[in-house]
């Protein structure tokens, strides 16, 4: 009798570009209040702008993004014949017979580099989209292959 393994493949979500984010953010900031602050009399003052409150509300949202993203935590976790798209509080698994259209493409946008590829599922019993921005996931190259196999797998079934 033959084992059947299920090999599993899981992607986490990339949230290390939304702490760099904020480090250049605070940097920014930082360096603004050097040059914008004054110094009276060995005192330092700041003086309050427009363009400094600006700032901290970009910082505070910067913020607010990066415990979002840590809260959620979205992974895709691809098996032999289903697919698990997941965060911390609900999860989505459907299996690549459950597939009515699946579209890999790339970004419009020119500036943006080759990991820019979105991947588009419809399934038969949902009415919208499922979009998978691949660059937001960590090992981005091996998860295009993976969703290319299943694909063309999804190809097969369909003739």
């Amino acid at each position: 009798m033959e084992d059947i393994k299920t090999e599993k493949k899981i992607f986490n979500q990339r949230i290390d570009i939304y702490g760099q984010a904020l480090v250049i953010y605070v940097f920014v900031l930082v360096i603004f209040l050097i040059f914008y602050g004054t110094l009276n009399n060995g005192e330092f003052k700041i003086l309050f702008s427009p363009i400094l409150i600006i700032m901290i509300g970009i910082i505070i949202i910067g913020a607010i993004m990066l415990f979002t993203a840590i809260i959620k935590r979205k992974q895709i976790i691809i098996y032999e014949n289903k697919i698990e798209i997941r965060n911390r509080f609900r999860s989505l698994v459907f299996r690549v017979d459950d597939i009515q259209k699946l579209n890999i493409s790339r970004s419009p946008a020119k500036v943006v580099n080759e990991s820019a590829y979105f991947v588009k599922i419809k399934l038969k019993r949902k009415k919208k989209f499922i979009l998978v921005r691949v660059a937001s996931f960590n090992g981005y190259k091996e998860l295009i292959v993976c969703f290319d196999d299943i694909m063309k797998r999804f190809l097969e079934l369909k003739r």
